[in-house]
């Protein structure tokens, strides 16, 4: 004889989506709100209608795949695209252009050696 699990209601997304509390909630991906926990968000006014509030300080998720796919469905994803500028090249042409630039620095910076008598190589790369 099997046994059969009832699903429990997910405290996040308010549907029954929750078969083990250590698996969190299958529909969005949303880890096991606790009943200490959800005493918590009772006392700070962080639900309603028996949910926790979508910007509810007490929401984890443990599968980002799911939580993704259920925000995909919802409409709720947000942007996230980084602005700033990323140091590190994506391309041939960008590890080119960072070959270049040492190169420059090199002959910018450099001491030509006239003094030591070596007048084919710079200082930057020894002493005399």
């Amino acid at each position: 004889m099997t046994k059969v699990f009832k699903k429990r209601l997910c405290r996040v997304c308010g549907k029954k989506g929750i078969k083990f509390a250590s698996d969190g909630c299958l529909i969005c991906g949303a880890t096991w709100v606790s009943d200490t926990v959800w005493d918590i968000a009772l006392r700070k006014n962080q639900t309603e209608n028996n949910v926790l509030k979508k910007n509810s300080e007490f929401i984890t998720y443990q599968n980002y795949k799911l939580r993704d796919k259920y925000n995909k469905k919802k409409g709720q994803r947000k942007n996230t695209k980084n602005s700033g500028i990323n140091l590190v090249p994506d391309s041939i042409f960008g590890i080119s252009i960072y070959v270049l630039l040492i190169l420059f620095c090199i002959w910018i910076f450099s001491d030509f050696g006239g003094e030591c008598g070596v007048d084919y190589a710079p200082r930057f790369f020894g002493e005399c």
